[in-house]
């Protein structure tokens, strides 16, 4: 079976992001589509707007990921209390009880 490389295929660039799919993908599609927010590339906001929602699929990923989304420990505690207040708020009970087993510091 012969391949092309002609199906949206970008060189340099993260295959699945060339292609519209992938994790980053879904969150811009949920922020955008489902939430009263715009989305920005490296938001560190993501964090409490998931746990607004009930997003638990999405807080675990980035928790998972928090590096690569919180760039100092003020900003990630600071995220992490308003991602609790609002799944609280919410009644969101999986999501928070996620959240309330984060680690309490970046690594």
């Amino acid at each position: 079976m012969l391949v092309r490389e002609s199906i949206s295929f970008e060189r340099g660039k993260d295959p699945k992001e060339a292609l519209g799919i992938g994790i980053e993908k879904f969150i811009k599609n949920f922020v955008e589509n489902e939430t009263r927010y715009t989305y920005e590339k490296n938001m560190s906001c993501l964090l409490w707007i998931c746990g607004e929602y009930g997003k638990t699929e999405l807080v675990e990923h980035i928790l998972s990921n928090i590096n690569d989304y919180m760039k100092t420990d003020d900003e990630y505690k600071y995220q992490l209390h308003f991602a609790i207040k609002y799944a609280l708020k919410n009644n969101h009970e999986e999501t928070l009880k996620v959240l309330r087993n984060a680690p309490k510091n970046l690594k």
